[in-house]
């Protein structure tokens, strides 16, 4: 354990140097300032963006459904069009904020290169935070109170889960409620709020139940693969608690709990999707690698988005440009292959 600090002081203090000094790498040729600028989309992390643009778009689906509004699968409206940047404009910042985090631990791991590697400096970092939560509030005023609310709270919550003292994302099972409800009852009720309103007899809270069951399955299951690089940072997540087997039957049974609510609220969309994901944890649990616990969650994800395919046709095109760009970026930023 003293050798395992010992490594993590010193890697703490190399991320700090970088981080301080904001060692931005410079790219080559007439076009290097264009694929620079690449560095701060993708900082957004536009793959784990996903999750929230799909429940989102599912908040807005059964909200409408409530009250017999029809939209068009084609074309977002102008309102749904605003939400969608400007909440992934919010959560970006969150994610920025969970990259300043976990910095340590992101360059044990050696992913999200953007803050732990110097790319983009300590400072610039929290001014491009301040910016898209600004732009978030700005664009809240044009809605209801309800939706300016959430986005209040989910800024709360990004900072509740991420900074000291309170660093929910480092304590156990307060990591798996904190994105359960930003994750599963934030940005569902977001893309309610267009629609309909929050209150107790809308049926948003009740139909956010098995959503907010199945991120509580993905995210136990991510917090398994970043074990190593958590427990050198001195991180106390729940698969750090409870160890891989326990928090692997726990993420089970959060998605086994997410298809039976689904099958009680005749939710069919979330019951596929929870129903097709419960193999992929299953195997994660029995063969018990990381690998297969990365699998389990990478999947799930891509299942649930393509159920918002089913309902919004135009995020298709959206979920492909998003997938290949990523692609193409970290092949020639980074020399790596990802999201697979």
């Amino acid at each position: 354990m003293g050798e395992k600090i010992t490594r993590a002081k010193e890697t703490y203090s190399a991320v700090e140097r970088s981080a301080e000094v904001g060692r931005v790498r410079r790219y080559p040729g007439p076009f290097g300032w264009l694929l620079s600028f690449l560095d701060y989309l993708f900082v957004l992390r536009p793959m784990i963006l996903i999750p929230v643009w799909l429940f989102l778009l599912l908040g807005y689906h059964f909200a409408a459904e409530s009250v017999s509004l029809s939209y068009s699968p084609w074309l977002p409206s102008c309102h749904l069009l605003a939400t969608f940047l400007a909440f992934t404009g919010l959560v970006g910042g969150i994610y920025i904020m969970n990259q300043i985090a976990d910095r340590i631990s992101d360059a044990r791991n050696r992913k999200c290169f953007f803050v732990a590697d110097g790319i983009i400096s300590l400072g610039r970092a929290w001014v491009y935070i301040a910016i898209l939560f600004l732009a978030a509030l700005i664009v809240s005023v044009l809605f209801s109170w309800e939706f300016r609310a959430i986005i209040v709270l989910s800024i709360v919550l990004g900072f509740l889960y991420n900074l000291r003292p309170f660093h929910f994302k480092g304590r156990a099972f307060l990591d798996i409620l904190s994105n359960a409800v930003g994750n599963g009852l934030l940005n569902f009720g977001i893309g309610w709020a267009l629609v309909a309103p929050l209150t107790a007899g809308s049926g948003m809270y009740l139909h956010s139940i098995p959503y907010m069951l199945a991120v509580a399955g993905v995210f136990t299951n991510t917090t398994v693969a970043d074990m190593e690089g958590d427990i050198v940072a001195g991180e106390k997540t729940t698969a750090i608690f409870m160890g891989r087997r326990w928090s692997g039957l726990l993420a089970l049974c959060f998605m086994l709990a997410s298809a039976l609510t689904a099958l009680f609220l005749r939710d069919w969309f979330c019951l596929g999707a929870s129903g097709l994901s419960l193999p992929f944890f299953l195997l994660a649990l029995v063969r018990n690698k990381t690998g297969w616990f990365m699998i389990s969650y990478k999947i799930t994800t891509l299942i649930f988005a393509l159920v918002a395919c089913l309902l919004f046709w135009w995020f298709l095109p959206v979920l492909t440009a998003c997938i290949l760009a990523t692609k193409w970026y970290y092949r020639v930023r980074f020399n790596l292959k990802y999201p697979f």
